[in-house]
């Protein structure tokens, strides 16, 4: 599994249990606001929201207005891409900034804004969309019913093994499991080789009846039943291409990830690459 968008802030268990705030039982959310670095600004847009953004929000933090924030850098190289950066904010509450509005101000007006190459955010960027998904905390939640009998056999620890015509090479760890704070759905890849890793966050979408899962990159994949199988459909398609990862029904706690193209829009679809996932002991 491979993700074209890095996290920057190294932090372990995106979306997971809160890793800077206490433990909370009321409803919590994450605001995603995405920014288009201005052409050739990209590295220094970067530079400012840590400086500037983060700095505030690292106080944020610090005072309880709110539990958690990261940076996440889209890797994609299209040129069309319509963003280059979310800044992601978890807020304690429904109401989100406007909750904490009066204490943010005064972080603000106490910051002294940093410019980067002697240019501010006007200069580097601009917001072109923000989004928010809601979650409940509750303590004990029994997360039950059909939709997580389809991910409970994938639940747990695994190896995964790069599947060559010169044999199977282990490359990378995965941790997939549900948080019984919201019944959310979780995944933390670790590749062996090299540091990099990503992290998703998924919930049950009761419109679709899908499990709707995000990664750390910002990809979006919905889950679609197949036979025995279950399809990771990517929902980003790009002209007629299409991408899909094939989870094979798991046996004897082994099961595979088959990467699939199509470039007629899904009329067919070619593997692309293998890879076997074993159960940890």
């Amino acid at each position: 599994m491979k993700s074209s968008a890095v996290i920057l802030i190294a932090i372990v268990g995106w979306f997971s249990t809160p890793a800077f705030g206490q433990q909370s039982e009321t409803p919590y959310t994450w605001t995603y606001t995405y920014i288009k670095a201005k052409e050739g600004q990209r590295e220094n847009l970067k530079e400012f929201l840590e400086k500037n953004w983060f700095a505030m929000d690292s106080i944020a933090v610090q005072q309880g207005l709110f539990n958690d924030y990261r940076l996440i850098r889209n890797n994609d190289t299209a040129l069309d891409t319509k963003w280059d950066y979310i800044v992601a904010v978890e807020y304690f509450t429904r109401g989100t900034y406007a909750d904490i509005e009066a204490g943010w101000l005064k972080i603000k007006q106490n910051h002294k804004t940093t410019p980067v190459a002697g240019k501010t955010f006007s200069d580097l960027g601009s917001i072109v969309d923000s989004q928010q998904l809601v979650f409940e905390k509750k303590q004990h939640t029994q997360c039950r019913g059909a939709q997580y009998d389809v991910l409970n056999p994938f639940l747990g620890r695994w190896d995964e093994y790069l599947v060559t015509d010169k044999g199977e090479n282990v490359y990378g760890r995965l941790n997939i499991y549900i948080d019984p704070y919201g019944c959310s759905l979780h995944k933390e890849f670790q590749l062996l080789a090299r540091p990099f890793s990503y992290s998703t966050l998924g919930y049950f979408d009761k419109d679709q009846q899908a499990w709707i899962e995000t990664f750390s990159g910002g990809s979006i994949f919905k889950w679609v039943k197949d036979g025995d199988d279950m399809l990771m459909v990517n929902l980003e398609a790009r002209g007629k291409s299409r991408h899909r990862n094939r989870w094979t029904k798991p046996a004897n706690g082994i099961f595979q990830i088959i990467e699939e193209r199509s470039d007629d829009e899904g009329q067919t679809w070619k593997t692309k690459s293998v890879t076997k996932v074993k159960r940890r002991p």
